[in-house]
């Protein structure tokens, strides 16, 4: 597995304690996720996150992973890292997977963006070359029933739910 950023990110977050001593289920839940083939959302911490996301990458095998950081982008950075993954994942042999960290950040105009560019060419049994994965440090269900997140993006990403919870 590679790992290329698409935006300001200059060095791999370390993951947190809770993560090196092997939270509770989440070994389980990564190889769930791993067998999935559809978007997987992760709810932690940012850099327990990507980390979890590494794992399930790794877990398939040789997998290229582009990361974007929502809390950095803009409307436009939005659609052109998911074409450029796409585009990667069409132009190469290796699988993809679209990494959104902070998916929480997203305007609704981004939002409203990612949902249709995803719902254009969903990933999954006809194109299984490329996935979308997305993570928050926030409940996400609950912004949904404030009205902050689209549900409809929310029920895509949610086909599997990794939750990284807290350990005594």
């Amino acid at each position: 597995m590679s790992f290329r950023a698409l935006n300001d990110h200059s060095a791999k977050p370390k993951p947190e304690n809770r993560l090196q001593r092997g939270a509770r289920g989440v070994d389980i839940d990564i190889k769930v996720a791993a067998q999935a083939d559809g978007p997987v959302l992760i709810t932690a911490p940012p850099a327990d996150a990507l980390v979890i996301a590494e794992r399930i990458a790794a877990a398939n095998g040789d997998w290229q992973m582009d990361v974007v950081n929502c809390d950095l982008t803009k409307g436009g950075d939005i659609v052109a890292a998911i074409t450029d993954s796409r585009r990667r994942a069409q132009t190469t042999s290796r699988k993809h997977i679209l990494f959104l960290r902070e998916v929480q950040t997203l305007t609704e105009f981004e939002q409203a963006t990612l949902m249709h560019r995803v719902s254009e060419s969903q990933p999954g049994p006809a194109d299984p070359s490329a996935r979308v994965f997305a993570s928050s440090s926030v409940n996400l269900f609950e912004h949904v029933e404030r009205g902050w997140f689209d549900e409809r993006l929310f029920y895509y990403l949610n086909r599997v739910h990794i939750v990284l919870s807290e350990l005594p």
